[in-house]
């Protein structure tokens, strides 16, 4: 592996920040599965924020590598919440799951800038399969919100986020996104690398996530989840080919009827 100090320090404060809220005994446990320190000289445990760090810091390239792979190494199903969700977008979004994974795969590997780049291209795809299709993005999303409120597809797909209200931070989210891949792009900071620090990818990449779950593929999702209730429907009709039993006794007299 090349070295790299500063990023190696950089996954470091993402895992410090990951492992912050997480219980002290499994954070030595983790550690210590990867060869890192986490006692002091007397072998007392540490459970301050710089004890943590500095150890970490004194960790060699590859054991924080495969720490931080350890920890953030996630699968695009987990950003889900619904289990047929990956089928749909496997199925139905070719290139948007294709891009997807693309970008996943940065934001584990720590390669926020490639990441930001990708997550743009998801929005510009995600705006085509909501039937925009124009040659500019900002003008794409205006129109997306717009075709919300007068298309009926689009009001349809787009439902969830009308009911709670939440329309203008849709918008807002998108040219977020936007705004940061271009920049990035076209190096509008001097400081790129600590502009980009300063955005979380796996919590912009989440709430993409979230959007395309709750919009354009919840009709998949829906028939999915129908067929699976219809497979594992035991529905038996009851059996009326059964004769209705008769009684052997029959009745000499008028005075042996009951009525």
């Amino acid at each position: 592996m090349t070295s790299d100090p500063i990023q190696k320090f950089k996954l470091v404060d993402e895992i410090i920040e990951y492992i912050k809220d997480i219980e002290y005994d499994r954070i030595a446990s983790i550690l210590d599965h990867f060869g890192i320190k986490y006692h002091d000289k007397y072998g007392n445990s540490i459970s301050s924020y710089n004890q943590p760090k500095q150890h970490l810091n004194n960790a060699t390239e590859d054991q924080i590598h495969n720490l931080y792979k350890y920890l953030f190494d996630e699968k695009i199903e987990t950003f889900f919440d619904d289990k047929y969700a990956t089928p749909v977008l496997q199925e139905k979004f070719v290139n948007l799951n294709l891009y997807l994974n693309e970008c996943l795969a940065c934001i584990n590997n720590g390669n926020n800038i490639a990441a930001t780049i990708l997550l743009r291209s998801c929005v510009e795809i995600f705006l085509k399969e909501s039937g925009q299709e124009g040659k500019n993005l900002a003008t794409d999303i205006e129109n997306l919100i717009t075709s919300i409120n007068t298309d009926s597809k689009n009001k349809d797909v787009f439902e969830i986020f009308t009911m709670a209200n939440q329309l203008d931070a849709l918008k807002i989210f998108l040219d977020d996104i936007r705004k940061l891949g271009r920049d990035v792009v076209h190096i509008k900071k001097d400081d790129i690398e600590g502009y980009i620090s300063k955005h979380n990818q796996r919590e912009f990449f989440q709430l993409f996530c979230t959007l395309i779950e709750n919009s354009i593929l919840r009709d998949g999702i829906h028939t999915y989840n129908t067929k699976a209730k219809a497979d594992k429907m035991k529905f038996k009709i009851p059996d009326t080919t059964e004769k209705i039993p008769t009684f052997e006794h029959q009745a000499d007299t008028n005075d042996e009827i009951p009525f």
